[in-house]
């Protein structure tokens, strides 16, 4: 298998959790398996056989932990789709959502989206950045503090972050 990208975030419980995708569209996962930092990591699984498979395979993925402490996931597809998932609940050993069409609830990206990253603000929230298909930047976050909170739609980051001072 080569790796084309990968994601790493820590489980409620502190245990570090890894995603790699290949190139031919699949992702595989695997954590540590205790909370001991010199644990060992349990055999890689097949994620998309626990959540499904995206519509188009995986092309890049990444992860950042709810304000409760459940991960959340997100991935791109080989036709500039996003899709995401999530823990079912705050235990690190519980199951995930089937995919969701991200994109459904906060609006298209001005061209498909090629690279993503997730991280939580100050306050728990999460925001997520965007690149499409033309080199924009765009940017969404959760709307409160509550990790069932809606997400904002997409604005150009760029527009507001990347310009000279």
């Amino acid at each position: 298998m080569t790796t084309i990208n990968v994601a790493v975030a820590p489980l409620s419980d502190g245990r570090l959790q890894f995603w790699a995708v290949d190139r031919q569209g699949g992702v595989s996962t695997s954590w540590k398996t205790s909370t001991d930092p010199n644990a060992g990591w349990t055999s890689p699984t097949d994620f998309l056989e626990s959540v499904g498979p995206l519509p188009t395979g995986c092309a890049q993925i990444a992860v950042a932990p709810l304000s409760d402490g459940r991960l959340q996931l997100w991935a791109t597809d080989n036709a500039g789709g996003v899709s995401s998932t999530w823990k079912s609940s705050t235990d690190p050993n519980s199951s995930w959502t089937p995919w969701v069409d991200f994109l459904a609830g906060v609006g298209p990206l001005p061209a498909g989206c090629i690279e993503m990253a997730a991280a939580p603000l100050s306050d728990g929230r999460l925001q997520l950045w965007a690149t499409d298909s033309k080199g924009g930047v765009s940017s969404c976050w959760k709307t409160s503090t509550d990790p069932n909170s809606s997400w904002t739609e997409w604005s150009r980051f760029e527009a507001e972050a990347l310009q000279p001072a």
